[in-house]
Parts: C-alpha cells; sequence; structure tokens
C-alpha cells in the first residue's frame, strides 16, 4: 500500500455537526494516490524494487534471445566461428565510457525538467498560502473571502487536469466546491488562468475602499495581485515544461547507439565466457534500457506515471491551507 495513506490527508476539517465539509473528495485522492510511489531513504527492504515495463522490456528481451541464439550457433554448429565472438573489448569499452557519460547527461536532462516542475507547483502553493493568510482582514465580508478560497481551489484542481490533459470530473469535488464552479471554468481554453482572473475579480470587488482599514487595503490588495501574477506565471512555466519535450534528435541519438552498442557486446564477451555471456548482456542491458526508462518517465513529470509529480497530494495541501483559513475565521 502507498505511504501516502499511512497518514490522515487533511486535519482540522470544517465540520458542520458530524460531517466534514471538504473542497475535495477524500475517497477519490486516496484512490489516485495510489499509483504514486513514497519511500523512506532509510528503508533498504522498501527501495530494493525492478520497475520494468513493456518500454524497456521488449528491447530487453530480444537482446538476450540475440545472444543466446549466437551462443548455440558458434559453441554447437558453427565452431569455426569463435573468433567472431571473441573480439578485442578495448574499442567497445572506450565506447562504453562514452556512452555512460551521455546517459548521465540523458538523466540530469530528465531530473532537471522534474525538479523545475515541482519549483513551479511550489511556487504556486506558497502564493496560495500568501492570498489565504493576507486576505481575510482587508476584505468586505467572509462570504467574499470563502468565495476567493473556493476559486483558489478550483484554480489547483483546473491546473492538475491541465497538465494532464484531463477533464475535471464531480467525483473529485467536494461540498465546498461545487462542480458548476469549475465546469464554468472549463469552457475556457485555458482554464487555470480563467480561475485566477475570476480570483482577480472577486479580490477586486471584495477589498475594502472605506473606513479605516482602506489605505491598508491598498496596500494589501497589490500584494494579492502580485500573487496571483506569480501564479498565472507559474503556469506558463509548467506548460512549457510539458510542451517543450527533450528534442527528438537527442534521443534518438542515444537510444540508437545503446542498441547497437548492446547488439555488439555479445561479440566480444562469448569467446572468453561462453553462457556467462548472456547473464552479462542481460544485467547491462537492463541497467541502461532501466536507465532510460526512468529518464523517459520523469521528462513529463505531470503524468501519473509511479515516479510523476503527485499533484493530487499538492492540491491537498493547498486545500489545507484555506480550510485552515476557514478555521480561523
Amino acid at each position: 500500500m502507498s505511504a501516502y495513506l499511512k497518514a490522515p490527508l487533511l486535519e482540522g476539517v470544517v465540520q458542520i455537526g458530524v460531517q466534514p465539509r471538504r473542497y475535495l473528495s477524500e475517497a477519490h485522492y486516496r484512490e489516485e494516490l495510489l499509483k504514486f510511489r513514497k519511500y523512506d531513504p532509510e528503508d533498504w527492504k522498501g527501495t530494493l524494487k525492478v520497475h520494468a515495463t513493456g518500454f524497456m522490456i521488449k528491447p530487453w528481451v530480444g537482446l538476450v534471445l540475440f545472444t543466446l541464439l549466437l551462443t548455440k550457433a558458434t559453441k554447437d554448429y558453427f565452431p569455426d566461428l569463435i573468433g567472431l565472438v571473441s573480439l578485442n573489448p578495448s574499442v567497445h569499452a572506450v565506447l562504453g565510457s562514452a556512452l555512460s557519460f551521455i546517459m548521465v547527461f540523458r538523466t540530469n536532462t530528465a531530473y532537471s525538467r522534474w525538479w523545475e516542475a515541482r519549483l513551479l507547483w511550489g511556487q504556486v502553493a506558497n502564493n496560495v498560502r500568501s492570498v489565504a493568510t493576507r486576505a481575510r482582514p482587508m476584505m468586505k465580508s467572509e462570504a467574499d473571502f470563502e468565495a476567493l478560497l473556493a476559486q483558489m481551489i478550483a484554480f489547483a484542481v483546473l491546473l492538475k487536469n491541465h497538465l494532464r490533459g484531463e477533464p475535471t470530473r464531480a467525483d473529485e469535488l467536494g461540498e465546498l466546491l461545487p462542480a458548476e464552479t469549475l465546469s464554468r471554468f472549463s469552457t475556457f481554453a485555458n482554464p487555470p488562468l480563467a480561475a485566477i482572473a475570476a480570483c482577480s475579480a472577486t479580490v477586486r470587488n471584495g477589498i475594502k475602499t472605506e473606513g479605516p482599514d482602506a489605505c491598508m487595503a491598498n496596500a494589501t490588495f497589490a500584494t494579492l495581485t502580485t500573487a496571483l501574477d506569480n501564479m498565472a506565471q507559474a503556469v506558463g512555466g509548467m506548460e512549457r515544461v510539458k510542451n517543450t519535450p527533450t528534442p527528438f534528435g537527442y534521443v534518438a541519438a542515444l537510444r540508437t547507439f545503446v542498441l547497437l552498442w548492446l547488439s555488439t557486446m555479445p561479440f566480444t564477451l562469448i569467446g572468453p565466457f561462453g553462457w556467462l555471456a548472456c547473464i552479462a548482456i542481460g544485467m547491462l542491458s537492463f541497467l541502461f534500457l532501466n536507465l532510460e526508462q526512468m529518464a523517459m518517465e520523469i521528462e513529463q513529470p505531470f503524468g501519473d506515471d509511479a515516479d510523476d509529480l503527485p499533484l493530487e497530494d499538492y492540491c491537498l495541501g493547498i486545500e489545507r491551507v484555506c480550510l485552515d483559513a476557514i478555521k480561523r475565521l
């Protein structure tokens, strides 16, 4: 079971009688979080896992079978060709060193995209906290403030689904966030920006303009507007990560070179090692193909692969901030 489910997803929810009122559906988000991995770095047992998909299994099986057939042919049917599978491995070793360097660059590039996406979502969360903690004293009424919070939660949900190219479903929403609100935003080409525009309108219409707090409200209005601008910029940054994949030429050259290097390695191993070459090829090819699989998965961090960003968890974090702000009213 995912470690995301070992602790409560939310503390201190707003209570009406005995039923908690939520912006988001806990059942839906618990189910979605099962797709992602979360681990204890100090636990060896939990991290000794082998993750393989069809992307790497097909070439891996092909390379191992090729090595088996070549070994069988040279040992049993064509022993005169033993020199063909006993080539000097020095050139192959030099090429392997170069390939290792390229693979490191590939994985670092993929991880930098993953980390940039995480920083951008952190920027969104920090600005939501800024709005939730600063807005209430300068708003005309609690209703305006609660409407602003609902719109920010809608923004988080719409951003999650926008990055994944999925529609927003009613079963992921709670009582405090009507499906009609998100349906209205979803009619726009960019639903998250529509939600930010609604937040801006709520701030503009709900900010105090009279009384002793008017001057302070003007300063707060500038702060809130800056926070919303930062959220809009974060949306643009996430769209840049999503819509700008690693250049095709680089990926194609790397994969071609990896398969060529692995498929020629049996010609240097079968002669000296015999059937043990099949084990060596299986281990080496699994390592290199697994690295490419990992890089491919994390270079698009907004999906639902096991090592992608758990956007549901981040949405729950934003919901937690907003519910805590209501609790303080």
